[in-house]
């Protein structure tokens, strides 16, 4: 399957780096000048509620944490959102959408959506180099939905992933080592 935006990228087992291991992280933008991506099952220990308040916008939001979205530029701000909003937002998938303003913020969070997951950084690579990274091994491909997205799990989300790839993490195999 061919990488764009709205598939999703799960690392492979042999993806060893702190950052990426067992994450599944959903493309935004893909083309011949890099990659663009939010990591969707890594939580920090950072409150909404307590970032929020900078804003003075009061938090309604489904999850407690802000979402790690990558190690690239952590103190950018991503919000993953339903669709149909009046706001300034890119379209990803049916359902499904990104926006970054203050104005997108306050607008989901005053109508209490509950299709809302906040990221904080992002995941990115340069011309090539996710392409290279899947040549290698690193990484597996697979078509995206919204409900998938914002109705699995944080913590089952790799093996949930790796299911719709028809593969089960308790048979996945590293070398001579057991995954799971």
């Amino acid at each position: 399957m061919d990488i764009r935006a709205g598939t999703l990228l799960i690392a492979s087992p042999e993806l060893q780096d702190p950052h990426f291991k067992e994450s599944v992280i959903l493309v935004l933008e893909h083309d011949n000048e890099g990659t663009v991506g939010l990591i969707l099952n890594r939580n920090s220990n950072i409150d909404c509620a307590q970032i929020l308040k900078q804003f003075n916008i009061d938090w309604h939001g489904p999850h407690a944490q802000l979402f790690i979205g990558g190690p690239v530029n952590p103190s950018s701000l991503w919000l993953l959102h339903s669709d149909g909003w009046s706001f300034e937002h890119t379209s990803i998938m049916k359902g499904l959408s990104v926006s970054r303003s203050e104005e997108a913020l306050s607008a989901l969070c005053h109508a209490r959506e509950k299709r809302l997951q906040v990221c904080i950084g992002y995941a990115g690579w340069g011309a090539d180099q996710l392409d290279r990274e899947r040549v290698d091994g690193s990484w597996w491909v697979v078509e995206a939905s919204a409900d998938f997205i914002f109705e699995t799990e944080v913590s089952v989300m790799w093996e949930e992933a790796l299911a719709l790839l028809g593969v089960d993490a308790d048979h996945l195999l590293c070398g001579d080592v057991n995954i799971h």
